[in-house]
This record gives structure tokens, C-alpha cells and sequence, in this order.
């Protein structure tokens, strides 16, 4: 993942105070409540970030997390994980089919894997993000990758009142802009 397009995500979390950073993570802990017990293997790709703490926080658990260039070269610190986290990193990746596949391998049948990702209008699109990837389009890139959706979830975004009333784009962000969790499973017939 190249630098500039994580730049959005950096400034973001700068600019936010850390109660709108925790309100905008209650959504993705509502939705591993479902998933998640006392003997959950955890991996979160990507870097650590706010959202790893809070769940390592809110769950009493240890998150593991990737290291390395999603794109091209990363880690994965074991294997058999019960969950994985794809949380607002997907849209950032030149291959988002290569990273999925790289995933695939530590998935057994019993493994969920939560992709979160925002969706909008095209006049909402920012450069930091590579793809905006919408459903019809996101459901095949999960086909191909051997995965199938066993769930998924729309929750509009929250960015506070006075953000809305700075522009016609912060304006239009409160009709027009979602995130999206989707719940996977291995795909039974990709999976022998």
C-alpha cells in the first residue's frame, strides 16, 4: 500500500477527538459480538491502529496484526485464526484480489472474516483511496477470491453535527455516505 493513499486515514484519526474515534468503532464491536468468545484467535490486517486497542480493550482479548506491504509482500504472524479484520484498508490497495488470497490460506471453514469499507456516490470519492469498491463489484472480488458473504451490514457514518454544516460535501456526506461490513465464510467447494 503506497503512503499517499493512507493519508486520509492518518489525517482522520489526527483530527478527530477520540470520543468520535471510539463512536465510530462501536459498530464494528457491535458486529464482533456476534462472532467473537474467550478463546477467539483475532488477526486485524494491517497496522495497528485505534480500532485494535479497542476491541483488545472492549474484548479482553490479544489482537495479532500483519506486517508488511499489503500490496505486495506481508506477514501473517500464524495460522487458524476464529476471526479476521479487514477494517477500511481494502479500498486502499492497488490488488485487493492478491491480499484476499494471502488471507484465504489461515482461513479454516470455522474462520470469519470482516471486511469493512465505506460506500458513497462517486462525488464523494476521495484520493486516497484506490478503489471505491460498491456492492455488485465488491460481492465478485469476493467470489473470485474463493469467499462467499454469509452477512452483511449498512450503518450510516456518524461524523458529528458541526462537520455537516462546513460545505456542500460535508453536507451531501450525510445522505450519501455508509460503511458496509461484510461477514465471509471460505467458500464450501473452494475450501476442499
Amino acid at each position: 500500500m503506497i503512503k499517499e493513499f493512507t493519508a486520509d486515514f492518518e489525517y482522520l484519526h489526527k483530527t478527530r477527538s477520540q470520543k468520535q474515534i471510539i463512536g465510530g468503532h462501536k459498530d464494528t464491536i457491535d458486529i464482533m459480538k456476534n462472532y467473537i468468545n474467550s478463546e477467539s484467535r483475532i488477526l486485524d490486517i494491517g497496522e495497528r491502529n485505534p480500532l485494535t486497542g479497542r476491541i483488545e480493550e472492549y474484548f479482553k482479548c490479544h489482537i495479532e496484526n500483519t506486517e508488511g506491504d499489503l500490496d505486495v509482500n506481508f506477514n501473517i504472524p500464524s495460522n487458524n485464526y476464529s476471526i479476521i479484520l479487514f477494517s477500511h484498508v481494502i479500498e486502499h490497495l492497488f490488488n485487493p484480489l492478491y491480499t484476499l488470497l494471502r488471507i484465504k490460506r489461515v482461513m479454516d471453514n470455522n474462520t470469519v472474516l470482516i471486511i469493512l469499507l465505506p460506500q458513497r456516490t462517486k462525488l464523494l470519492w476521495t484520493k486516497g483511496h484506490y478503489h471505491e469498491i460498491d456492492n455488485y463489484r465488491i460481492r465478485l472480488l469476493f467470489k473470485r477470491a474463493g469467499l462467499k458473504v454469509i452477512h452483511n451490514r449498512k450503518d450510516r457514518i456518524n461524523r458529528g453535527f458541526w462537520f455537516y454544516l462546513t460545505g456542500l460535501r460535508p453536507m451531501l456526506r450525510l445522505l450519501l455516505e455508509y460503511n458496509i461490513a461484510y461477514i465471509l465464510k471460505l467458500n464450501e467447494k473452494d475450501s476442499d
